[in-house]
C-alpha cells in the first residue's frame, strides 16, 4: 500500500479562484508570501476519501524548533550544576567551562533528554521536508526542487544517527556522524538559497527572506570554522579555555540551524497539512 500526503491551501485574496497559481501582480512588499493556488476540495482528498488534518506548518515549526532548542537549554543545566566535572573532562585535563553538545548528552539523564526531543522532533521535520517538496515541485519543475530536500533528508538523517549514538557508545561513529551533519547543512542552506533565488525570479518568495537566509548561511560557515579551529587548538596544544570556545561555537552552529528552518519554514505559515489515505487503484493485490 502506497501512502501519500495532500496538502490543503487556505485562499488568501490576491488569489484568483480556480487559478492554480496566484496573480503575481498582486504579492504585497513584506515577509508574507502569497498561498501557492486555489484547489477544489475534490482535489485535496481525492473525491470521497476521507482526510486526516494535521495543522498548520507554522505550528509544526514551532514543535520542531522548541524540542531541540529546549532539550539543548535543558541539558546544558543540568550538565553544569549536576555533571560538570564529568561534562567538562577532556583527554588532557584543561579546565573548561562549558560542556559540548557531544560530552553532555553523553552522561545521564541529559542522554535521556536529548533523544527524546530528538525522536519527537524527527516526525514534524520530515512532514516538513515532503510538504516543501510537494508545493515547491508546483512552483519550480526543474531538479532543484528534490535535490534540496534529498540534502534535508540527508542532514536530518545524520543529526539523528549522532544523537542516537552517543560519543561514549562509539566515538567514531558519532564523530562521523556530527560532521555528516555539520556538511549536509551548510550543503543544504546553499542548495536552498540557490532555489529561493530561483523562486524570487517567479515572485514565490520575498528578497527580505533570501537576504535572512543569506545572513544566517554566512554565521554558520564561519562558526563552523570557528568550531574546527578551536577544536584543533585544543587537541593540538591543550590551551585552557579553547574547548569551551569550541563548545560554545558548537551550540551556535546548531542554534543558526533551528533559526534558518524556522526562516524556510515562513514562506508557509499559514498553510494547513493533511494526510490522506492512498487510492483503492494504488493498493497492492
Amino acid at each position: 500500500m502506497y501512502a501519500s500526503m495532500s496538502v490543503k491551501l487556505r485562499l488568501k485574496s490576491g488569489l484568483q479562484q480556480g487559478s492554480p497559481f496566484p496573480d503575481r501582480h498582486m504579492q504585497k512588499d513584506d515577509d508574507r508570501v502569497p498561498m501557492m493556488g486555489a484547489y477544489s476540495s475534490s482535489h485535496i482528498i481525492g473525491g470521497a476519501r476521507e482526510r486526516v488534518y494535521v495543522g498548520k506548518l507554522k505550528h509544526l515549526t514551532i514543535i520542531a524548533s522548541i524540542l531541540p532548542a529546549g532539550a539543548i537549554i535543558v541539558c546544558t543545566l543540568i550538565a553544569i550544576f549536576i555533571n560538570f566535572d564529568r561534562s567538562t573532562h577532556t583527554h588532557c585535563g584543561v579546565r573548561n567551562l562549558l560542556p559540548s553538545i557531544s560530552s553532555m548528552v553523553s552522561e545521564t539523564p541529559e542522554k535521556y533528554v536529548w533523544k527524546t526531543a530528538m525522536a519527537l522532533h524527527f516526525w514534524p521535520r520530515m512532514l516538513m521536508m515532503l510538504f516543501y517538496y510537494q508545493s515547491n515541485r508546483l512552483r519550480d519543475q526543474s531538479y532543484w526542487t528534490w535535490l534540496v530536500e534529498l540534502v534535508f533528508f540527508a542532514e536530518l538523517s545524520s543529526l539523528m544517527t549522532l544523537s542516537c549514538v552517543t560519543s561514549y557508545d562509539n566515538f567514531t561513529l558519532h564523530r562521523n556522524s556530527f560532521t555528516a551533519f555539520v556538511t549536509f547543512s551548510g550543503i543544504h542552506m546553499l542548495v536552498r538559497n540557490h532555489h529561493s533565488r530561483r523562486l524570487l525570479l517567479r515572485n514565490y518568495t520575498t528578497l527580505k527572506l533570501v537576504k535572512r537566509k543569506l545572513v544566517l548561511t554566512v554565521l554558520f560557515f564561519i562558526s563552523v570554522f570557528m568550531a574546527a579551529l578551536s577544536y584543533y587548538i585544543h587537541n593540538k596544544y591543550c590551551i585552557p579555555g579553547v574547548y569551551t570556545l569550541f563548545s560554545l561555537s558548537e551550540i551556535i552552529v546548531v542554534t543558526i540551524n533551528i533559526a534558518y528552518h524556522n526562516l524556510v519554514s515562513s514562506n508557509f505559515n499559514d498553510h494547513l497539512i493533511f494526510l490522506q489515505p492512498p487510492e483503492l487503484s494504488h493498493v497492492a493485490s
